[in-house]
C-alpha cells in the first residue's frame, strides 16, 4: 500500500477519518442509507409490533378490569344475599326459641297447677285421716284415762267412783 492511499505523507500526521473532508461525501451517503434503513425498520417493523403489543395489553387490561368489576359486583350481591339469609335464619331461630320457651313455660305452669291440685287433694285426705286418727286416739286415751282415774280413786278411797265423778275428772280430755 502506498502512503498516498492512506492519505498520509511521510512525517505528517493523518487526519481522523470522520473529520477528513475528502471522505465527507462518502460519510454523508452512508449516513443517509443507514438512517433510511433504520427509519424504515423502525417505521414498518418495530413500531407496529410495539403498537400491536401495547394495544393487546390495553385490551387485556380493560377486559380484566371489566371482569374484576363484574366479579366484584357478583361477590357483593352474594355477600348481601348471604347476610340476608343469615339475618332471616337468626330471626327464625329467635322465633322458634321464643315459641319453645313459651310452650315449656305453659307446660311447666300446667304441670305445677296439676301437682298443686294433687298435693292439695292428698293433703286434704291426709288431714281427714289424721283428724280421724286423732279422734280415735283421744277416745282411746279418754277411756284409758277414765280407767286409770277410776283405779286411782278406788285405791285412794277404797270404794269405786260413780260414773259422774269419773266423767267430771276426765271432762277436758275429750276435746
Amino acid at each position: 500500500m502506498t502512503e498516498a492511499a492512506h492519505g498520509a505523507v511521510e512525517g505528517a500526521k493523518a487526519a481522523f477519518p470522520p473529520f477528513d473532508t475528502s471522505l465527507f461525501s462518502h460519510q454523508v451517503f452512508w449516513f443517509a442509507i443507514s438512517f433510511g434503513a433504520l427509519y424504515l425498520l423502525l417505521a414498518f417493523v418495530i413500531l407496529p409490533r410495539i403498537g400491536t403489543t401495547l394495544a393487546q395489553r390495553k385490551d387485556a387490561i380493560d377486559a380484566d378490569l371489566k371482569l374484576a368489576a363484574t366479579e366484584t359486583e357478583a361477590a357483593q350481591d352474594a355477600k348481601q344475599s348471604a347476610e340476608k339469609a343469615q339475618n332471616e335464619a337468626r330471626a327464625n331461630a329467635r322465633q322458634t326459641l321464643e315459641t319453645m320457651r313459651k310452650n315449656i313455660l305453659d307446660e311447666s305452669t300446667k304441670a305445677q297447677a296439676e301437682a298443686a291440685a294433687v298435693s292439695a287433694a292428698s293433703i286434704g285426705e291426709a288431714e281427714i285421716a289424721i283428724a280421724k286418727q286423732k279422734t280415735k286416739a283421744i277416745e282411746g286415751i279418754s277411756s284409758e284415762v277414765s280407767a286409770i282415774a277410776s283405779d286411782i280413786y278406788e285405791q285412794l278411797l277404797g270404794k269405786a267412783p260413780s260414773a259422774a265423778t269419773v266423767s267430771a275428772a276426765t271432762k277436758g280430755m275429750s276435746k
